[in-house]
């Protein structure tokens, strides 16, 4: 993986990173779940840019789900190196799963 690339995709959201990044090319897509670009997984950004905690479809069953997917696949991309998580919810069994993997 090429270090300047890795520093480009420091400075991008997580949800630039996940979409459209991957999309470009295999070394992107290679890069994007690089285990160093994910000590931390935060998509509290993305809950503060959507608006009010009481929008009802953050509650529904299939958003955990989607949640969860996410913080699973950055708890295995992290290789061990997740060390901060701040999500809304997720169930305790992706909260769970993070934590064993952090090791």
């Amino acid at each position: 993986m090429p270090v300047y690339l890795a520093n480009v995709f420091r400075r991008l959201t997580l949800e630039d990173r996940w979409t459209g990044a991957t999309l470009v090319c295999r070394a992107w897509l290679d890069t994007a779940h690089n285990p160093s670009l994910f000590g931390s997984f935060d998509l509290e950004p993305a809950f503060d840019a959507a608006g009010p905690p009481d929008i009802a479809a953050w509650w529904r069953p299939a958003f955990r789900r989607l949640v969860d997917s996410m913080l699973h696949f950055a708890a295995d991309s992290a290789a061990g190196s997740l060390g901060e998580v701040r999500v809304r919810n997720c169930s305790d069994d992706a909260f769970s799963f993070a934590a064993e993997r952090h090791g």
